[in-house]
């Protein structure tokens, strides 16, 4: 599942950013194909990435909708009531691997909803930022 989230108070998406191991490894053999030798001195940033809140519908006994629900409280701190996360749709991603089915979620959050400040489950070796962009550099930023 994966929540695009409006915070109504601060006109800003929210996003989150963390540190993918695989995309890590791909730059780095992106930079020895370029003939850098082993000794690389790529920075951590560039594994990085900016994506929705989301997370895996692998909880037995849950909706969808509810594993959204509990992925935006982990990662990004908010409590939205159930039926203010809103399906989008659901489509057939990573179609050439796995044929896995991915539900898209709206939710408008604000300051009330606060519980926390998110950054996922050190248990499960989340380390999620939290990040607000505002709507007005929404273009830029994917460009």
């Amino acid at each position: 599942v994966a929540v695009a989230l409006y915070h109504s108070d601060i006109d800003a998406a929210i996003l989150v950013r963390q540190f993918r191991p695989a995309v890590y490894a791909s730059k780095l053999i992106e930079e020895e194909a370029k003939g850098a030798d082993g000794d690389s001195n790529l920075p951590y940033s560039a594994g990085f990435t900016y994506e929705l809140c989301a997370g895996l519908a692998d909880k037995e006994g849950c909706t969808v909708q509810e594993v959204a629900r509990e992925e935006i409280l982990e990662e990004c701190g908010f409590d939205v009531p159930l039926y203010s996360v809103e399906k989008i749709t659901s489509y057939v991603s990573a179609i050439g691997i796995s044929g896995s089915r991915q539900s898209l979620f709206f939710a408008q959050v604000d300051e009330t909803m606060r519980k926390g400040l998110g950054g996922g489950l050190a248990a499960d070796g989340e380390a999620i930022q939290v990040m607000a962009l505002p709507m007005d550099q929404v273009d830029a930023f994917i460009a």
